[in-house]
């Protein structure tokens, strides 16, 4: 038998990491589904003499995912803030950049300095300002000739 005919068996923690991959409201859903069917099994096992280890790990994986649902719901509202100030003030920021490379500066550096720290909202401001110089040709320095 070789490695690709071997059969695939599925596993608690395999499940798990899919429930990790949920968005977060619905893995927030799925945590507490498992806290409550952990407490519940718990409490159905509990003088009958049965091993209560699946309970206990779906008790302990609902927390899990419960809290890290809650997180993400924050991650998301963080992000959602971030790029409704970044629709507010693009314009704005793509003139200061344009007008920052034209005085010899650095873009980049320009965002570091405002603070622009999110790779998406960089990417697209970097977009913009090269757009718009390719448009607009920036004005020659005097100083300097070409051949």
């Amino acid at each position: 038998m070789t490695y690709e005919d071997r059969p695939v068996y599925s596993s608690s923690t395999g499940i798990y990491q899919n429930l990790l991959g949920l968005p977060p409201k619905s893995r927030m859903i799925a945590g507490a589904v498992a806290i409550a069917g952990g407490v519940a099994s718990t409490v159905f096992l509990w003088n009958r003499g049965v091993v209560w280890g699946l309970s206990l790990f779906a008790f302990v994986s609902g927390l899990f995912l419960f809290f890290s649902g809650i997180s993400g719901m924050n991650r998301q509202k963080a992000r959602a803030q971030q790029l409704a100030a970044f629709q507010a003030r693009r314009k704005e920021w793509v003139e200061a950049m344009v007008e920052e490379k034209r005085r010899g500066g650095n873009p980049v550096r320009w965002m570091n300095d405002q603070g622009i720290h999110d790779p998406e909202i960089r990417s697209l401001l970097m977009e913009d300002v090269t757009a718009r110089l390719k448009g607009q040709s920036p004005p020659e320095d005097p100083g300097k000739r070409r051949r």
